[in-house]
Order: C-alpha cells, then structure tokens, then sequence
C-alpha cells in the first residue's frame, strides 16, 4: 500500500452506506436493502476497488484427448471504488474476495434467475388441484434450472476471486 498524502478525509464506507449501496456488484437492486443500515465511524487510510483475477473454469476435452478449461476469463471486472479503514481493508481482502460479482452472474444467468423467481411466485398462486398449470409451471422451471446448471458445468457462470487494489 502506498503511502497516504493526508488529503484524503472521507469516512470508511465498505457497504456503501455513506454512498450507494450495490448489493452483489449491482446484480441486486436497492429494494433489497434490508431497513438496518450498518456504517463505520473510522476514518478511511485510502481509496479501494476490487478487481477480478479472472481464469479457466470448466472443463472441456482437447483435440489431443486432454483435458482443458471450457471457458478463459480475462479478469479484469471492476468495482466502484470504496474508502476503507486499515481493519476493513483487511477484513474485506481476506473474507469478501473470492467471487466475482459479474462472472458469477453473467447477464443469461441473471436474466433467467428473474424468471425462475417470477416462476416460482406464480406456483405458490396455483389451486393445488390445478395439476396442468403446476405441471406447465414445473416445466418452465426445470428448464431454467437447467440451463443454470449447464452454464456453471461449461463454465460461463465461475467464482473468479477478487483482488482489493489501492486507487487514487
């Protein structure tokens, strides 16, 4: 870490309290804030941001008859930058930084995570005797879990681990 030119004067904010909360890297919305809003009152050492590793993740056989990763991440994700005390600077390097927000949910995986919710409400709806909407319903949301399942065997859906990195 470099050292600090005094100027900086902010308070440690590393859940977005003092600023915007982005629960998951923004994959969840602000409805989802819980009504407790949890701040620091020590005072920031510097500016942090996460950044993603990246890797090969899973698994695919090569022309050779090895075994290979089925997809590269570039790494590269990045996070809005956070200041951060000396104790939340370690605790979010050494507790928070093993999944990368935007590889573990690419947009399909969102998009379908939306829609097997939106499933899953309407099933709770259904008479329990309507047994060919709760099949239908079933259905739609096998097929989803499916997909999900498939995309994190190839490897599209991947815990890439983050790095805390010091910005200016």
């Amino acid at each position: 870490m470099s050292s600090n030119t005094g100027l900086l004067t902010a308070r440690c904010d590393p859940f977005g309290a003092e600023s915007d909360v982005r629960l998951l890297g923004g994959i969840y919305p602000q409805s989802h804030v819980g009504r407790i809003m949890w701040h620091c009152d020590n005072q920031a050492i510097a500016r942090f941001r996460m950044i993603c590793t990246g890797g090969g993740y899973g698994t695919r056989i090569a022309p050779d008859g090895g075994i290979v990763p089925q997809t590269i991440c570039d790494g590269g994700h990045r996070g809005q930058p956070m200041p951060l005390c000396a104790d939340h600077r370690v605790e979010i390097q050494r507790r928070q930084s093993d999944l990368c927000p935007r590889c573990a949910w690419p947009e399909e995986a969102i998009h379908l995570d939306r829609q097997i919710t939106v499933i899953q409400e309407a099933m709770q709806h259904v008479h329990p005797l309507d047994m060919p909407k709760l099949a239908r319903l079933t259905s739609e949301h096998d097929q989803r879990a499916a997909r999900m399942t498939e995309m994190a065997k190839l490897g599209i859906i991947h815990k890439c681990p983050l790095r805390l990195t010091e910005v200016s």
